[in-house]
């Protein structure tokens, strides 16, 4: 999966420029792997490094990281978060969904839904730096969406 991973950043790296080769595109079935290798059940190193491959790619490519910014890319990524104590891993869940999220703005109202406003405002007080920086960086796009249940949600969270 590391391997598979560093060769599918690459890869993403070399799509949005304009003078792209075709070459680069990410196959749909490398895709599907990462996707099937971040559902529950899978090893946890696995888990781990097809996250960060997603995490990269969406980080780095619009063409390429629009194919994991689906709902059902987004759910395994909150079930990682929920469910995982290994930190690195649910960080970089974190992160991913923030990227998955600005790329595909309509899934924030899911995932906001998945959290809960209490588990998101602890986060945003007491988690680590780069899940407060994450979750910030998806209530700013949020802010940007029509989602006028979100305004109610948060003013009548005392915490938030």
């Amino acid at each position: 999966m590391a391997s598979l991973g560093e060769l599918l950043f690459y890869a993403a790296t070399q799509l949005d420029d304009e003078q792209a080769d075709p070459i680069w595109e990410i196959p749909e079935v490398a895709v599907n792997m990462l996707v099937t290798c971040l559902a529950a059940g899978e090893d946890e190193v696995v888990r781990f490094y097809a996250c960060k491959t997603v995490e990269n790619i969406t980080a780095q490519s619009i063409s390429a990281g629009c194919s994991f910014a689906t709902l059902k890319v987004a759910a395994l990524l909150m079930n990682i978060y929920h469910t995982v104590t290994n930190e690195p891993l649910k960080i970089s869940a974190a992160v991913t969904i923030s990227h998955i999220c600005k790329l595909n703005t309509t899934l924030f109202p899911t995932i906001f839904e998945s959290l809960t406003i209490k588990n998101f405002s602890i986060a945003l007080l007491e988690g680590i730096p780069r899940i407060q920086q994450a979750f910030l960086t998806m209530l700013n796009i949020a802010l940007t969406q029509p989602y006028a249940k979100l305004d109610e949600t948060l003013q009548a969270d005392d915490s938030f």
